[in-house]
């Protein structure tokens, strides 16, 4: 379609989990109604929830700033976590203290493992 600017068509719409029904009943309906194309997928994620379990959200006072995660922790590091944390689709239980331990388990612990045998192997 023209006008999208290099944006549209999308080929993934990616969209919580609350909000399925609009996204893939009436979003669709819409853009068919006015002739665009309709995204290639629909995937419908999690959401990230404190570790209480509760929703995060800046009115409750849970949220966490990505600025400040940022300044503390390596971006490769959250990225890690939040793609190994948790199936795609379940909520994820967000905690400093659960990014730290994740990162310590699978990098420095099986990496590191891993690397010490390899160089055993070349030795």
């Amino acid at each position: 379609a023209e006008g999208g600017g290099g944006w549209w068509p999308c080929d993934a719409h990616v969209i919580g989990k609350d909000i399925v029904w609009f996204h893939a009943v009436v979003w669709p309906c819409m853009l068919m109604s006015a002739g665009l194309p309709l995204p290639a997928r629909i995937l419908s994620h999690g959401f990230v929830t404190d570790a209480g379990g509760r929703k995060m959200s800046k009115s409750l006072g849970n949220s966490v700033d990505p600025g400040e995660l940022l300044a503390c922790y390596p971006a490769d590091s959250i990225r890690l976590y939040f793609a190994a944390a948790v199936p795609y689709g379940a909520d994820l239980p967000f905690s400093a203290a659960a990014l730290v331990s994740l990162h310590n388990s699978l990098l420095a612990d099986a990496l590191g493992n891993l690397l010490h045998r390899a160089a055993g192997l070349c030795a």
